[in-house]
This record gives C-alpha cells, structure tokens and sequence, in this order.
C-alpha cells in the first residue's frame, strides 16, 4: 500500500472552500504541483543522493570496524562495535539502519511523483534508473551489515513498516543483482555526462556495484563478467587509469577513474554540503580530538618500491600509496588555508610543519602548540598508534570550520581491475595476459621496480592472497577493508553467517614508542560478524528478530 508523503517544510497542501468549493491555492505548492516542478523534483534527487552517501560514516569511521585503524572515544560506537563491547542499542547501528530507510523513503517517494513530473520521458527514464541504483546501493550496503533485513519496492504503510518481517538476504541480493542488470542499459555513459553532471550514477557504475555485489557474495565467475564489460570495451563507458595516485585525492578527481564520485558544493566560505576532514589529519591542525589512527598492520602492507616488506618505521623508499594514504613521524604536512593555525611552519616555509609523533621528537622542536605526539593508551584526543590519515586531506579546501568540500571516490576503475584480477584468480583463469592489464599497471604506478611488475609465480590461494593486498593497499582508508574483511573472513569461515561469530580477533598495533616497545591498544579487536538489528527499531517491529550472536 502506498502512502503519500509530503514535506511539510517545503510544500504544503492547503484547501481553502469558496463557494462551497475547494479552490487551489495561488500562493504555495500543493502534493500535486510540487513534484510537477523539475527543479522540485531534482533537489529531491539529489537530496537522495546526500543521504545515501555519507562520507563520514561509509568512507572514513566505517575504517575502525576493520584492521586499518582503531578508533577512539570520538568514535565510540564504532570503536565498541570493533572491540566486541557494544550492545543492540548502540548507536551506529541504529544509524545506519535509519539513514538507509530514511533515503529509501525518499527515492520511493520521488518513484511514486515521477509521472506528475514536468519532464520529457527520457528525463524520466534516466531519473528512474538512478533512483534504483540508489536503493540498490542502500540494500547492498544493509545486507552486508545485517544479513536479512525488510525489503521494500515502494513506501510501505505504517502497518506494513511495524509488523513486516526481515526478507532473507539471498533474495535481498537476488533483487540487487536484477535491478542492477536491468539499468545499466538504461543510465548514460560516464562519457556522455557534461560536467555539472559528474557524480550522477551511470551504466559503469551499476555495472560496478554489481561485480562489488558478486565478489562479496564469492560469485567470481559473475564478477568477472560484469567486470569485463568495463575492461573489454567501451559499450558501457570509457574507464582508466589515472597517471598519477595522489591526484585521486587531492583535487576531487573526475576523470577516467572515476566510476561514482560522491559529489559537494559550495565554496571554501559557504559549503552547503560538505565533510569534516578535522578529525582525521594531525591533531595540531585539527579540532583536537582523532577520530581513529592508521594501524602499524596497515602501514605493513605498503612495501619498499623493490617490493620487498619494510622493516619497522623505515618510511624511505615505499609504495608511492603510502605516501597518500598515512602520516608518520617525520611526515611533511600542509596547513589547512582556512583556518588559523599557531604552529610554527618549517624553516623557508611558510605553511609546512613536519609532523612529529614521538614525543621526544617533537619535544626537540620546541613549539608548545605541537600536540601530534602520542601520549599513551588512554589518551583519546591524539593518534594512538603513531599515524594519522593523509587520504583526502587537501589544506586548500579547508574552511576555517574544518570542513572540505572536494569530491570524494566511492568506486574507481582500480577496484574494477583487482576485481577482475581476484575473480581469475579464484577460478583459475589468471594468465599473464590478465595481469598485466590488472596488477601490473596499478603497481607501475605505484612505482615499484619493474622485475615487481611482472607476474609472481605464485598460484592459487598465495596468488589470490597478493592481489587482495593490492587490494588492501590501493583502497586503504577508503572505506573499502571493512567489507573486503568479512567476505574474506567468511571464505575461510562459512559457519560466520549463521553463529555470527567473532570474525576480527587481535590486538592492533603501532610503531615502537618512545620506549622502543610496539605500541598497543587499549583493547583488542572482537567484532562479530553481523551488526545488531537496532534494539529501537525491534521494540517499534517485534518481528524484526535478532541477527546471530546477538540476543536479549
């Protein structure tokens, strides 16, 4: 049944009698002629984009539910979700599960106005399709994190939304898969967008999310294929890679590596949807508080460019990433230009500091208002494991609030690659042909030696575990190891889906201290397998149940 649902901040319905008879109101939008406005309609489109993608919670906090970083008292829900002490009324689960309904509310909203809408139908096709990529995305996201949940194709009524029961996840993603392949024909190519349009889902992008969908599901025959229409040719799009990594992530990239951007406007002065990088760069540029620090395992991963493992804090000479993704001691940074800054800038420089976070390193500059050091294991304002976030941190386009509004990655043509490469892998058909048009270039450009390039001869489960830390180390701090974890976690583990079992289990570690020790957390790692289905959401729905390992 459907319901219909008007914004009452924005339009109103108002019926005024005259005569004996309703007259419609001259002076302000009714249900009807508001969604009959094409710019009505596509602020509401893009208000359905702002709520799906939220780059502090889905690309930066969602990292502390992984081995990439660990999280603080900033961030305590997620952090008690990674270290196994939250409960079912925590409060990012209950976040996630309402941003997801809230947005689908609204794309099913739009669906159910889309006919009254002043536009051609073309306009209207191509609004629809990325309206269903939206809610594929959303359902993509809600069944990787609670299994089975409520599946709705349009806005339900209140009974159905209190007493309807979870649909089981394999139908969940049985229906991602069919809306995804029945729109990528029906979205333009990244190609075909003008400019003011970038960020706009297109066919490449559906094709992506549902080989992101089958790698997960472990369906690497399907991944392949999907992959393989944005590798083999240009039907669906024109993709590469970019020549230089860093540039991803400094200027809000657009081009031919970008498969879906999430999208910001406004100006340094007036961002009028932006995020806050403030919580995530060194501490005496930020707000002062650290929303998670890059773990030592992490770090590991980005190796000498000859290939070989760096030994421990030796930053000279590595993957070209890691100088992107981590800032450690001894770390050039760049002042934020908006913001008034008190430490004192590097000798001939006036808006670069060489961050410190040993204590003793910091201690010999002499500047009171560096405060990046770490400071022990209970202090939650500064990195507590020696290592800041560098991805996305762009000092030119942070406001005097700490806000940035350059365009982020959601998905890139690397992943495509690595997909494909992990997905022949697994099925036995990596050629050297395969790799070289996978692997080889992403690490050319991440600059290793040449005899690094070639294709290893490993094989089987030793050469899926390289690509996945390709993987691992071209997506670092993107949002990406939190997902790619549990399906691994899952291969090895089958039972995971059904005990929801304990699925990260170590203690995190950083670089050596002051003291010459590693460095370690508080408390380690003990995430399970499913999120808990938001004890708020049960008391409104008892039917909802509980996720394995969760109960009363």
């Amino acid at each position: 049944m459907k319901k219909t649902f008007i914004l009452s901040a924005i339009a109103v319905l108002a019926l005024s009698a005259c005569n004996g008879l309703d007259q419609i109101p001259q002076n302000k939008y009714t249900d009807a002629t508001y969604w009959a406005n094409s710019d009505n309609l596509y602020n509401y489109v893009y208000r359905a984009y702002g709520q799906t993608f939220d780059a502090t919670k889905h690309l930066f906090d969602i990292n502390i539910v992984s081995d990439d970083a660990y999280g603080s008292q900033q961030t305590y829900s997620f952090r008690d979700i990674s270290i196994g002490t939250a409960f079912d009324d925590s409060g990012e689960f209950g976040n996630i599960w309402s941003a997801a309904y809230q947005s689908l509310r609204s794309i099913h909203t739009i669906l159910e106005h889309l006919p009254d809408a002043s536009l051609t139908d073309a306009q209207k096709a191509r609004v629809e399709a990325e309206l269903r990529y939206l809610r594929a995305y959303n359902y993509y996201r809600m069944t990787v994190w609670y299994g089975d949940v409520q599946l709705f194709k349009e806005n339900p009524s209140l009974e159905e939304s209190r007493t309807g029961s979870r649909t089981a996840a394999s139908e969940v993603r049985a229906y991602i898969h069919s809306e995804l392949e029945d729109i990528q024909g029906k979205l333009p190519k990244n190609t075909d967008l003008p400019a003011g349009e970038l960020g706009r889902a297109t066919a490449g992008a559906a094709i992506a999310l549902n080989a992101r969908m089958y790698l997960y599901e472990g369906n690497y025959a399907k991944c392949a294929s999907e992959c393989e229409k944005l590798i083999n040719g240009t039907s669906y799009g024109s993709y590469s890679l970019a020549p230089d990594y860093a540039q991803l992530f400094v200027d809000g990239y657009k081009g031919p590596e970008a498969i879906m951007t999430i999208g910001f406007s406004g100006t340094v002065s007036n961002v009028t949807r932006g995020w806050s990088i403030n919580r995530y760069v060194p501490n005496s540029i930020g707000d002062g508080h650290a929303n998670y620090s890059p773990t030592q395992e992490l770090v590991n991963v980005y190796r000498k460019l000859d290939g070989s493992a760096a030994a421990a804090e030796d930053y000279a000479d590595r993957d070209k990433r890691f100088y992107s993704t981590i800032v450690f001691n001894g770390a050039k940074v760049t002042f934020p230009a908006g913001k008034s800054i008190s430490v004192k800038p590097d000798e001939g420089t006036t808006n670069v500091y060489t961050v410190y976070t040993k204590a003793a390193d910091e201690a010999k500059v002499g500047d009171n208002n560096r405060v990046d050091s770490y400071a022990g294991p209970t202090n939650e304002d500064r990195t507590k494991t020696g290592y800041y976030q560098a991805k996305n941190y762009v000092a030119s386009t942070v406001a005097n609030n700490g806000n940035s509004y350059q365009t982020l990655m959601e998905c890139r043509y690397a992943e495509i690659l690595l997909a494909y490469a992990e997905s022949k892998a697994k099925t036995g058909g990596m050629t050297v042909d395969v790799w070289n048009k996978t692997v080889k270039p992403i690490r050319e450009r991440a600059g290793f030696d040449a005899a690094y390039c070639q294709m290893p001869s490993a094989s089987g489960d030793a050469l899926v575990d390289i690509i996945r830390d390709e993987l691992r180390a071209e997506c670092g701090l993107e949002g990406r190891r939190p997902i790619d974890l549990r399906r691994i976690s899952l291969e090895k583990n089958p039972s995971l889906a059904t005990s929801g079992g304990v699925y990260i289990s170590h203690n995190p570690t950083g670089f050596n201290g002051d003291d010459g020790k590693p460095v370690t957390q508080t408390a380690a790692y003990a995430t399970k397998f499913w999120f808990a289905v938001p004890k708020q959401q049960r008391l409104i729905n008892p039917n909802l149940g509980f996720n394995p390992g969760w109960t009363e």
